[in-house]
């Protein structure tokens, strides 16, 4: 009984820790239109390095921390940026925010 209880004590502890990063995570203040199959709008915030991903399929958008200016840099460039999202989302912690922020 004691493990259930800590089983439900720790995903509590998980959703309260993404649900006050939402609250406290800022719209960017521009996004910008990428050609992509997998995302349409990506945003980055160079003070706090939050890259903002609006995923087309879905239609929420994530926030990646901790993203060098450098990593939002190469993927405007990338030839394939499904690709380059794909090793962001592999590299990077991210977390869903309200999807209504981009629009």
């Amino acid at each position: 009984m004691f493990n259930l209880f800590l089983l439900y004590l720790s995903l509590l502890v998980i959703w309260a820790r993404d649900f006050f990063k939402s609250l406290n995570n800022k719209a960017m203040k521009e996004y910008l239109p990428i050609e992509s199959t997998l995302a349409d709008l990506v945003g980055y915030d160079m003070k706090s390095k939050i890259l903002e991903v609006h995923f087309t399929a879905t239609g929420y958008t994530f926030a990646y921390e901790d993203v060098p200016e450098e990593e939002f840099d190469n993927l405007l460039d990338a030839k394939s940026k499904d690709k380059y999202l794909q090793y962001i989302m592999d590299s990077y912690e991210g977390y869903r925010i309200n999807a209504q922020q981009t629009r």
